[in-house]
């Protein structure tokens, strides 16, 4: 990059009440400014207000995932017909199904849509309860908003969540008291992945 006359400045903003310009300043030295091209956390509008502000070439460079989305030629639905496919195959008798492990129709299967954020659980809720029955929709709900809130509080308030340490006392001596406890199957790591 020295060679090339190419250099490269970090600047991090360290207080709030901090030089607010100084990227504005490091840009007017610049020949070009490269930035992410990010539609979240409201980065687009701040990067458009910029490129408003800057006398440079400025390019956005979409590096957030594996496929730059500009390669897909309409917004994906992949959330909401996995939403749509529920309410119609699932939902009229989840109570049931949804004990069943092999059903694979059993759950709603939006977890990971959830997760990532691809579709927000009030969005997930108002639709099921549209789709009903009644009785099956509390069913969903009990554990789309109860236990995914109380998930979510359990994790907010116990920093040890992703370990054995942020179960209570209780389980401890349980797990300690039948360690020992005989078997009908013992499986291997590699079969509970399987499974």
């Amino acid at each position: 990059a020295d060679r090339a006359g190419l250099t490269y400045r970090f600047h991090l903003r360290r207080r709030r009440n901090a030089d607010r310009r100084v990227v504005d300043r490091l840009a007017q030295l610049a020949v070009m400014v490269v930035t992410d091209a990010c539609p979240t956390a409201g980065i687009a509008e701040r990067t458009a207000r910029f490129a408003e502000r800057l006398c440079r070439r400025m390019v956005a460079v979409d590096s957030h995932g594996i496929a730059p989305v500009p390669s897909f030629p309409k917004e994906e639905w992949a959330a909401r017909a996995r939403l749509r496919a529920f309410c119609r195959d699932a939902l009229p008798s989840y109570e049931e199904r949804r004990s069943d492990p092999t059903d694979p129709e059993g759950s709603s299967r939006l977890s990971p849509y959830l997760h990532f954020g691809q579709i927000s659980a009030a969005e997930v809720a108002r639709t099921a309860i549209a789709a009903g029955p009644p009785n099956q929709v509390e069913k969903f709900l009990d554990e789309l908003l109860t236990w995914r809130e109380l998930s979510l509080n359990f994790c907010w308030r116990n920093p040890r969540f992703r370990t054995l340490l942020a179960l209570p006392p209780w389980v401890h001596e349980m797990m300690r008291t039948h360690a020992k406890d005989s078997r009908e199957v013992i499986y291997t790591l590699d079969q509970l992945e399987r499974r």
